[in-house]
């Protein structure tokens, strides 16, 4: 469950490494540990606070996964907690906005003070993909994702809901077939409509999307001409009540409820999806090392990479609901922000210290020069492996290049040359 780490001191120091590895460490009752970084780490999930401006929370780290809090729109940020497991979910209740879940495989985490204390819920083999609080009823929570059926020995997409915040949950699986619930969307208006889409494997891989109209209690199949895959959802509030679908080979939209859909011009895609809360036209897709931008309700998108080089997969996108101009992104290379609308992007990792390291390499000659290498192919170097400030530890940290087909196949081992410091070598698994 959750681990409170308020005042955490816990992350691996690189200097303890260093000196472990040539056999002068002693430690005593006045020894920490501490973070040096390099900070960062994958961004899986990011939300806001609805009356705190500027507050945001965000999920980083496969497994474990931290809960980082920013006060500041994302220019800093402070741990908060840590679970030993994948967080594959984030949501706050925007009616009660101290409510906040997240879900995991096989379990629900649930904190009613804000994020500081936890408490974890059992729901077994059960996958939560997508959490949506109910903003008409704080008390119901809807989720999409998937059950393990024994009988059938099979993954099925799945709906789950509760009514008392999150203690108790039901689940209705919607097809015999093996299946992923991927995401949900509701109407603003009406909390008894919503769309739960993901995705069906049999002979091949083929989108799905079902409506219900009763709450959850029933769903038809509202795919229609969706392809291959239903990788998130959002209803708007417009007059319309627009039902707004990214799959894995374009965007759609509804404007009858899902009776029928239309489809983007040219090419996009992407795993998330963003609208503006002040322009319902204004929207945003995130794909790899690019955002997608449409000022025209999805008709059309233009795509922007300025400063997204090391971002690699994008998983969430979030426009501030104050400054429509400043858009939210977590990817692989941690969290990212633009304040022009995703034409500039600038990385803002400072206090994420959820870096997966796979490798590490001290240069023998001179131990303030570290190498490391983050699971999805990154490689860092610092200068002053030695540096203290004070009573803290000051590491400066650069990445030194990003390994382009390391996103299967993490860094295993980093080497220099005896003879030349600037001669690196890496090895990653299968070859």
């Amino acid at each position: 469950m959750f681990q409170i780490r308020k005042n955490w001191k816990w992350t691996v120091t690189w200097w303890l490494v260093l000196h472990a590895m040539a056999g002068t460490v002693r430690l005593r009752a006045e020894d920490r540990w501490v973070p040096i970084g390099p900070e960062g780490g994958k961004v899986m999930n990011v939300v806001s606070h609805p009356a705190q401006d500027g507050v945001l929370y965000l999920t980083a780290g496969d497994a474990p996964t931290s809960l980082y809090k920013s006060a500041d729109r994302g220019n800093t940020w402070d741990k908060v907690a840590f679970s030993y497991g994948k967080i594959f979910s984030l949501a706050i209740n925007r009616t009660n906005p101290n409510d906040l879940y997240a879900g995991l495989y096989g379990q629900i985490y649930r904190s009613t003070d804000g994020g500081s204390t936890w408490t974890s819920i059992a729901v077994n083999q059960t996958q939560f993909n997508d959490l949506l609080p109910d903003p008409l009823n704080p008390n119901v929570i809807h989720a999409a994702g998937y059950i393990y059926d024994t009988g059938l020995s099979r993954n099925l997409m799945a709906y789950l809901k509760s009514t008392d915040k999150g203690v108790t949950w039901s689940s209705l699986t919607l097809a015999n077939t093996e299946g992923y619930g991927l995401a949900l969307c509701l109407d603003p208006k009406n909390s008894q409509v919503l769309f739960l889409g993901g995705y069906a494997v049999g002979n091949g891989t083929a989108a799905k999307l079902f409506k219900t109209t009763d709450g959850g209690a029933s769903w038809s199949d509202a795919t229609g001409p969706l392809p291959y895959m239903v990788h998130d959802l959002i209803m708007d509030s417009t007059d319309v009540r627009r039902v707004l679908a990214l799959t894995e080979f374009g965007f759609y939209w509804s404007t009858d409820m899902g009776a029928g859909w239309q489809k983007n011009n040219g090419f996009v895609s992407g795993r998330c999806l963003a609208q503006d809360p002040k322009n319902k036209n204004t929207l945003y897709i995130g794909q790899k090392n690019q955002v997608f931008a449409s000022i025209d309700g999805g008709l059309n998108w233009t795509p922007y990479g300025n400063g997204l080089l090391d971002a690699k997969e994008i998983h969430c996108l979030l426009v501030d609901q104050n400054l429509p101009s400043t858009v939210y992104m977590g990817s692989d290379g941690g969290f990212f922000k633009s304040t022009d609308g995703g034409s500039q992007w600038m990385c803002c990792n400072t206090g994420i210290f959820s870096t997966h390291i796979t490798a590490v390499h001290p240069i023998p000659s001179n131990p303030s020069v570290v190498y490391t290498a983050h699971q999805d192919g990154y490689v860092f170097r610092t200068q002053n492996a030695m540096a203290k400030k004070e009573s803290a530890w000051a590491v400066s940290w650069e990445k030194v290049t990003t390994i382009p087909d390391c996103d299967s196949y993490v860094i295993r081992t980093i080497l220099t040359d005896p003879s030349d410091q600037n001669l690196v070598y890496l090895y990653k698994s299968a070859g």
